[in-house]
């Protein structure tokens, strides 16, 4: 009975290593070699069936066609591979690992509408010189591009990340970052010498790493929108770079857009009140002059709602349909918000001087 006992005992042991063996030891994994495309390819890569992951490739030559089905490239897949030639990411890809394609010498391309998150080095030293970054990415790694030979960039509407030298010495000469931005790393665009223009569609990122504009051409500028937040006066330079305020769009209550993709610049109030020996400005009084000359009235009217500047709360204040002064003389700033029948909104600055 002790013998019989024993027995099962050592034959569960040796099924549990077999088993475990088995389950840990990659030989056994199921896997898919993709041969490699195009005019003189030769070579694969290999998928693996389970995670659905790039792992590798073996002396790839050609272009690599990432099919659908796949949800994630594997670091160092394809680091170093000098022979592949164009690269094509399925949809169904969602990150792409550190070091997946460093040192590549890639001229052409296409990331999947799927893609969240580019790793580290994923395309450092490669030879990609036009990039689209789909609007599904939401983080691009450290070192991500250094050094590739970028000369247009377009970065999706959901980006909120942009790692350490990202964009390191890169010959861009412009770069726009959607309102979704919050990071901007370390020396994420250090030496990007030709780096004239970088537009913000929002209000100042959260953070914004040393150096991440240093090196850049001389009075380059943060081309901004004139009713962005964070960002020091019109003129000043921020980053290594000068803050440039975009103007309000075009008042007419039928324009079709209220956006500015190239600001200019906008020196001064859309309206101004000097009052002396008066403390009270009215509401209609506002939207009258801002109307002047300009088709905002409809039937129904264009709705408009007013806010004071942070710094002028201990000048003025919103009292019913009256601007209020609290003091005898000062300068009071205001938004006057103005929402169209369309739904289109537009904002413009408005300043009442306060005078004996």
């Amino acid at each position: 009975m002790k013998f019989s006992k024993l027995k099962k005992i050592s034959l569960l042991i040796i099924t549990t290593i077999f088993f475990t063996s088995f389950i840990s030891n990659p030989a056994n994994a199921s896997t898919t070699d993709v041969p490699c495309t195009g005019v003189g390819s030769s070579g694969t890569f290999t998928i693996d069936d389970t995670t659905h992951e790039v792992t590798g490739n073996t002396a790839c030559i050609g272009e690599v066609i990432i099919p659908s089905g796949v949800i994630s490239i594997a670091p160092d897949a394809f680091q170093t591979n000098g022979n592949i030639t164009k690269v094509v990411i399925s949809d169904t890809v969602t990150e792409i690992g550190d070091r997946a394609f460093e040192q590549v010498p890639l001229t052409s391309l296409t990331l999947g509408n799927q893609l969240t998150r580019i790793g580290n080095d994923a395309f450092s030293l490669s030879s990609i010189t036009s990039l689209v970054i789909p609007d599904s990415v939401i983080s691009i790694g450290a070192f991500a591009f250094d050094s590739a030979p970028l000369t247009s960039l377009t970065l999706g509407n959901r980006l909120t990340t942009i790692g350490p030298r990202a964009f390191h010495s890169t010959p861009l000469t412009s770069v726009t970052f959607p309102a979704s931005l919050t990071t901007i790393g370390l020396e994420a665009f250090m030496f990007s010498t030709l780096l004239l223009n970088v537009n913000f569609l929002g209000n100042v990122p959260i953070t914004v790493g040393t150096n991440a504009f240093l090196g850049v051409a001389t009075g380059a500028k943060a081309n901004v929108a004139y009713n962005a937040t964070g960002f020091p006066a019109n003129g000043s330079t921020w980053n290594n770079l000068v803050v440039t305020y975009g103007s309000a769009p075009a008042e007419d209550s039928g324009s079709s857009t209220a956006s500015v993709t190239t600001p200019k610049v906008a020196k001064n109030p859309d309206a101004v009140f000097n009052l002396k020996n008066k403390k009270y400005l009215s509401k209609y009084a506002m939207k009258e002059k801002l109307s002047k000359g300009k088709s905002f009235k409809r039937n129904p009217e264009d709705l408009y709602k007013y806010s004071i500047f942070k710094a002028s709360k201990k000048t003025c204040v919103i009292n019913g349909n009256y601007v209020t002064g609290l003091k005898k003389t000062g300068t009071c700033d205001l938004y006057a918000t103005r929402t169209t029948t369309k739904g289109l909104k537009y904002k413009y600055w408005v300043q009442i001087n306060y005078t004996k």
